[in-house]
């Protein structure tokens, strides 16, 4: 089986998100513990009346509802309801500017992801024995810069 000359996997570990209300994001979201992007493109079905097999076109690019967990701490400034935090983006719905510096610790050609969009979801849950943790949804909105 071919392997990668880069090795079999890259790890998490040193993964960065940053939030801003302005670009580029330079606040560091603390205790993230998973991250989501799933870019996407749409497609519009272009499927003749002859055909057997469905075609598509690809119509517009979508990086969608990108999507991180939280342990969260009420008072932390990047979680809050105050201006420039989660909660607060969310119910002010404020564009804001996010940064996803990848796993190698923000060195040089450290593989980097920044995009804008507005908090839409920000979900709580707690249990018993647990700590609480929260989901957040970003709708993005405009052009990302994907380096």
């Amino acid at each position: 089986m071919p392997t990668s000359t880069y090795g079999p996997s890259i790890g998490v570990l040193g993964t960065i998100l940053y939030i801003g209300t302005s670009s580029p994001a330079t606040t560091a979201v603390v205790n993230v513990t998973d991250f989501a992007l799933p870019a996407i493109a749409e497609t519009q079905d272009v499927t003749n009346i002859g055909d057997l097999w469905r075609r598509r076109f690809p119509t517009l690019l979508d990086l969608g509802k990108i999507s991180f967990s939280i342990y969260w701490a009420q008072e932390e400034p990047t979680h809050m309801n105050v201006a420039t935090g989660l909660r607060g983006l969310w119910i002010n719905q404020t564009l804001a500017y996010f940064k996803v510096v990848y796993g190698a610790g923000g060195q040089p050609g450290t593989p980097t992801d920044a995009f804008s969009g507005y908090v839409t979801s920000f979900s709580v849950d707690g249990k018993t024995g647990k700590v609480w943790t929260a989901k957040i949804e970003i709708s993005s909105s405009g052009i990302p810069q994907l380096v």
